[in-house]
């Protein structure tokens, strides 16, 4: 490369004579790609994220990218800068003369608008401005890329009429739009797009122009330049950066990181990314940025199902022959797992196993794609094929973020069959806004989630639905992803009601949520008869679980429309329940048993503030109560905390349950003896944190303790030393001079309006659902004035470690959800004590938690049926779907002997570390066996036979 030819070399020569640089320290501040808070939102991840690197173009204060924002012309001007000299040097350049009328020698981009003015990259407009703040096209940033390679601005016609044109066509034949969908150089570059443009840049040959005539000029800084046809610049320094070896013919020329960005390499292998993509690894001065797919050998990337004939077309019947003769590789990743392609060398085997996925005129499914999916197909240069199926799963938060864990606690909706997750952490993803019920699309694989999205739900009225297929909502029509359920996808909608469902990405169906009908659509019916005595029509005596009631008229009841029937139905309880509801135009009623309710009745007394608040029924805070009391009026309650106690006479109830809790409750106390409202009681609650110190004073002999008085830390004066460490006082008393404490009640396991139970070595699980905090088997009612208390003395839930303990306060059915939040992941031994709201409620006025250890919470679930010669299809069946670090897991496990002959039987974990070894009887036929093993963490996951 001639020095005194190439452009480059000389600018600092030219930049000397025209301008007159001095340093400053400015800090950058940048956010790191892996850290960006809009990182799933970025197409072009590979491009921002070397960009990234290099300080080239960075991210905001606030920790986003926004890669779809507009690039600025002041902005160009720093990327070409941070380009050419690096991003360290281009921070400390600075101005001394203004380059144009509104670009000031302070405004933020001076020096690199001055830096690329000089240098020809740029040019101003006709009144003197340059216009910083505007947005530039595409092929005005492609202008300066070229100049920065070499390309001369007069000589390849950069300016004047037709510049357009000229850039276009040099920019594509230097690669500098590669990679981009649907460019157009003629509208406002996004920063993103930008990223990728330098990207192509960095890659890119950089060229000379022989014969130049270069005159330099001092004082009026002048500089004169006769351009010849451009060449490419020759790589003179032995390595390429995509090229571990020496240079090779193909890698002689010069790219313009090689000379501008040494440290900078692509190491391309035959590995691929965490999916299966074929794929290369940048590194920064032997750091690494990030493994990212060849993009080059992408043919294309589909959404939804792909058909065999589509990928058969796309191939070529050529290349699928020398697939199935095995000239070339097909390979299938689904979620990075490699799938089973071929079975042999035999060419009419291998052309059958790849009829899975590719095949002349087929309109079948390509194996594992359909709704909701994403196919990404490369084939390099030797005409090997992979095939990259991702599939999108989804779960709903648990729980509000948790800052104390940094994680966001979920449960997962749709389920990857290579792996659980139970938490996603802020380090690697941005989930701090996420709150408790919110959906999130994932992608998962290499046992972990890669991508995290919120979930878009829609909500409208359901018009038209076929069963496992759609449902039009609000006139939109939407198809079930792949991943839905098969409950889910049974769904019973009530046409003409509202519905809730989530969609993936695709705009498919992946969940149906829970309210799929909304509570003005239900009714109780307490009687079928005719009116009048007449048969003609049937009406029903109805109570809406808006609290209103009416006498209706009804046309159809699951399907039967024969009046007389309906009329027959009378007070029969097989009729009597809650339905659904919808309504014509004539007034006239369909009622409709609600699917996935189960419908149960008491006679016994009712009682407030309890979970189980009449026998064989459980309600919560969102239960829907409608009484009708002795006088006959009919009243609405939401929550067990608000339904009063119904006892003595007549008691008829009747519930819509669904997940174990009741819905929708009607009440019939028109000839109850009582019935009693809820009420509240409050007192002063004592908690011991610290043993007793003895002290003295003029009055003789006092103690004090470090405690909780009503959740506020506290030191306290008592007059006796008998209060206990870890214990809950109520009815405490003081002295005449309220000063000191006299006396306090413990309370105790059993006992009325209390409640107390805790176990040395016995491990805890905590949550929290409509308004019932649940440990274990127990429930407790939690209102919205509950007061919370939790005491930690374990360092891994303490946001100060070195503390002997940490006291977090919460307040009502929102803190229960946070401390559910807090423990999510744990199982704890700790001791629980409740105060009720008066000696008569269920409702906890006062709950203090005392931890005194945690072990981590593992997902556990059945292995698949696996065959196992004399043993027939085998099942091993954990006895818990969580198990904490240390617990003891029993195992089922099941099969059929072949042969009166036992049968050893490894059970292992997904990881294939064996648990535990059973073995079959003695005796063919059907077996159940059971093995134990103790829980650790690697054994998370699905159980494995073998």
């Amino acid at each position: 490369m001639k020095e005194d030819t190439l452009m480059k070399k000389f600018l600092s020569l030219v930049l000397a004579l025209v301008m007159t640089f001095s340093l400053v320290t400015i800090s950058a501040g940048a956010t790191e790609y892996k850290d960006l808070t809009d990182k799933s939102t970025i197409t072009y991840s590979e491009a921002v994220a070397v960009l990234n690197k290099l300080g080239v173009i960075t991210g905001y204060e606030d920790g986003s990218f926004q890669p779809t924002g507009s690039l600025t012309r002041g902005a160009a001007a720093k990327i070409i800068v941070s380009m050419m000299i690096g991003a360290d040097a281009a921070s400390s350049l600075t101005a001394s003369t203004a380059p144009y009328k509104d670009v000031p020698v302070d405004n933020t981009f001076a020096a690199y608008i001055s830096y690329c003015k000089t240098a020809g990259y740029i040019s101003g407009y006709s009144d003197g401005t340059f216009r910083p703040a505007d947005t530039l096209t595409g092929y005005a940033f492609a202008k300066m890329l070229l100049g920065a390679l070499g390309y001369s601005s007069s000589t390849e016609g950069f300016t004047g009429e037709g510049w357009t044109m000229n850039v276009a066509k040099i920019g594509n034949v230097a690669g500098l739009f590669k990679g981009i969908s649907g460019f157009s150089g003629n509208t406002a570059v996004t920063r993103e797009v930008a990223c990728q443009m330098a990207l192509n840049t960095l890659k890119a040959t950089e060229v000379e122009y022989n014969g130049d005539n270069i005159n330099v000029s001092a004082g009026s800084a002048s500089v004169s330049i006769t351009n010849s046809k451009y060449s490419e610049v020759k790589n003179s320094s032995g390595v390429d950066y995509a090229n571990a070896g020496s240079l090779t013919t193909q890698f002689s020329t010069m790219q313009f990181c090689e000379e501008h960005f040494a440290d900078l390499k692509l190491t391309t292998s035959t590995a691929n990314d965490v999916f299966g993509r074929p794929a290369s690894t940048w590194k920064y001065k032997n750091s690494e940025v990030g493994t990212f797919a060849n993009v080059g050998d992408r043919m294309t990337t589909y959404t939804g199902k792909v058909t065999l004939g589509t990928l058969y077309t796309l191939l070529g019947s050529t290349n699928v022959t020398n697939l199935a003769n095995g000239s070339n590789s097909l390979t299938v990743y689904v979620d990075g797992v490699a799938q089973d392609v071929t079975s042999g060398t035999n060419p009419a085997v291998k052309l059958a196993d790849i009829g899975n996925y590719i095949a002349k005129n087929s309109t079948g499914a390509s194996s594992s794609t359909g709704k909701g999916t994403s196919t990404e197909v490369y084939m390099n240069s030797d005409g090997d094929v992979t095939i990259v199926v991702i599939n999108t799963y989804l779960a709903k938060a648990a729980a509000d973020y948790s800052s104390t864990k940094g994680a966001l606690a979920v449960n997962v909706v749709s389920q990857p069959a290579a792996g659980t997750v139970t938490s996603i952490s802020n380090d690697d993803f941005a989930v701090s806004g996420f709150k408790a019920d919110d959906y999130i699309l994932f992608t998962y694989a290499n046992g972990a989630v890669q991508s995290v999205a919120k979930a878009q739900t829609v909500t409208g009225s359901v018009g038209t639905y076929t069963d496992s297929d759609s449902v039009t909502i609000a006139g939109t029509k939407y198809s079930y992803s792949a991943k839905v359920t098969a409950a889910m996808k049974a769904t019973a909608y009530t046409t003409g009601s509202d519905a809730t469902v989530v969609l993936d990405a695709q705009g498919n169906i992946i969940a149906v949520d829970e309210a799929t009908v909304s509570s003005k659509d239900f009714v109780y019916v307490s009687q079928f008869a005719s009116p009048s005595g007449l048969s003609s029509s049937a009406v029903a005596q109805a109570y809406f679980a808006d609290g209103s009631e009416a006498a209706i008229t009804v046309k159809n009841v699951d399907g039967v429309t024969n009046p007389a029937t309906i009329i027959g139905y009378g007070t029969t309880a097989t009729y009597t329940h809650w339905y659904t509801f919808s309504k014509d135009s004539n007034g006239k009623y369909t009622l409709t048993t609600p699917a996935g309710y189960t419908s149960l009745t008491s006679s016994a007394a009712v009682t407030n503030a309890t979970v189980t608040f009449t026998t064989g029924i459980n309600g919560n805070a969102s239960t829907v109560f409608v009484v009708l009391d002795k006088d006959n009026n009919v009243k609405l309650y939401t929550g067990i905390a608000n339904v009063p106690s119904v006892t003595g006479g007549t008691i008829a109830t009747s519930a819509a349950v669904k997940d174990g809790y009741a819905k929708y409750v009607f009440i019939n106390a028109s000839a109850a003896t009582t019935i009693t409202n809820a009420t509240t009681d409050n007192s002063n609650i004592l908690y011991i944190l610290e043993a007793a110190k003895t002290a003295k004073d003029s009055d003789g002999t006092y103690y004090t303790y470090v405690a909780l008085v009503n959740g506020e830390k506290q030191t306290i004066e008592t007059t006796v030393n008998t209060f206990a460490v870890g214990n809950l006082y109520y009815n405490v008393q003081m002295n005449t001079a309220k000063t000191r404490y006299t006396s306090g009640s413990a309370i105790a396991s059993g006992a009325t309006g209390q409640y107390q139970f805790s176990g040395s070595g016995t491990k805890y699980t905590v949550s929290h659902s409509s308004g019932v905090m649940t440990v274990d088997n127990k429930s407790l009612v939690i209102n919205d004035s509950t007061k919370i208390v939790v005491i930690s003395k374990v360092t891994a839930l303490n946001t100060d470690k070195a503390a002997t303990y940490e006291i977090n306060s919460y307040v009502g059915t929102s803190g229960a959800e946070a401390v559910e939040a807090y423990l999510n992941g744990y199982a704890v031994e700790a001791s629980f004590s409740a105060i009720n709201t008066s000696s008569t409620s269920g409702i906890v006025q006062t709950l203090y938690i005392t931890i005194s250890s945690a072990a981590a919470n593992y997902s556990l679930s059945a292995s698949n049926a696996t065959a196992i010669t004399g043993a027939g299809t085998v099942t091993a069946t954990p006895s818990v779907t969580v198990a904490y670090v240390g617990q003891t897991v029993t195992v089922t496990v099941t099969g059929t002997n072949a042969a009166a002959t036992a049968v050893t039987i490894n059970v292992k974990d997904a990881a294939g570390n064996t648990l535990c070894t059973v073995a079959s009887p003695t005796a063919s036929g059907p077996f159940s066996v059971t093995g134990t093993f103790t829980m650790a963490a690697a054994n998370a996951g699905q159980l494995t036979v073998a």
